[in-house]
């Protein structure tokens, strides 16, 4: 998706741009679906948290020294 530019004024709500969601996918997503994605999420943060524990063991730095 590229890059629109828009001019907003905060005083006139017909200027602000539309929305893009898709409604029909949102109400398609199951609590299924959901739960699922959190699992990911859960998964992919554990992940991280461990590859910057390690990379602070090999570099001899603090834990909270390696952010971002």
């Amino acid at each position: 998706m590229g890059t629109t530019r828009v001019k907003i004024d905060l005083y006139d709500r017909t200027t602000m741009p539309a929305g893009r969601i898709d409604f029909t996918m949102v109400d398609a997503t199951s609590e299924e679906d959901i739960a699922w994605q959190i699992q990911e999420d859960d998964a992919e943060a554990k992940r991280d948290a461990e590859t910057r524990i390690n990379l602070a063991r090999r570099i001899g730095a603090a834990h909270g020294a390696i952010c971002n």
